[in-house]
């Protein structure tokens, strides 16, 4: 795959609080790394743990999981072949080769958002190097008062993630940030 495959799947208004992102660049992608055993989000600043449990439930709705199941975005066996990306301002997601498409969210995300040195390398090897105890994030994407409160809510984001996709709704601009 040397391009990005646009995807026919909603994107859920609460998609990105659910997933525990409160970054502000465009791009932010999505997959499961295999030595941490948890999904992973990218934004082309740092690479952070997002909801495990909202990633399940989005990708194993009814309405998304036959969309993405061609697709190997890892598991706790093996790396993610492919990124799932999600276009904040157009509201849509595509998928690109893992690498390419970290390659590409790194590329494209705002000056403020540049990587220093320590940050250059795919997801993988800065996963390596996060459990050899190495220093690889300039600042998280998440606060800790953010992350509290988005843990306590998470249920109830996942919950109103679901319905939205049962009921086919149209966005809502109140909840996405």
């Amino acid at each position: 795959m040397k391009d990005r495959i646009e995807l026919a799947i909603p994107v859920p208004p609460m998609f990105e609080r659910a997933m525990w992102y409160a970054g502000d660049a465009t791009l932010v992608g999505f997959y499961w790394d295999c030595i941490f055993d948890d999904c992973v989000m990218v934004d082309g600043h740092s690479d952070q743990i997002a909801s495990r449990n909202s990633w399940s439930v989005f990708c194993e709705h009814p309405k998304i999981a036959p969309t993405l199941e061609s697709f190997a975005f890892g598991n706790r066996d093996y790396h993610a072949r492919n990124i799932l990306i999600l276009d904040r301002q157009k509201r849509r997601f595509f998928v690109m080769e893992h690498d390419e498409g970290e390659a590409m969210i790194r590329e494209l995300a705002p000056r403020h958002y540049a990587r220093s040195e320590l940050m250059r390398g795919t997801a993988t090897q800065l996963t390596v190097a996060a459990r050899d105890g190495k220093h690889v994030l300039d600042r998280p994407l998440i606060s800790k008062d953010l992350a509290a409160e988005i843990i306590h809510s998470s249920s109830g984001l996942e919950k109103a993630m679901v319905a939205w996709l049962d009921a086919g709704s149209q966005p809502s601009s109140a909840w996405h940030s």
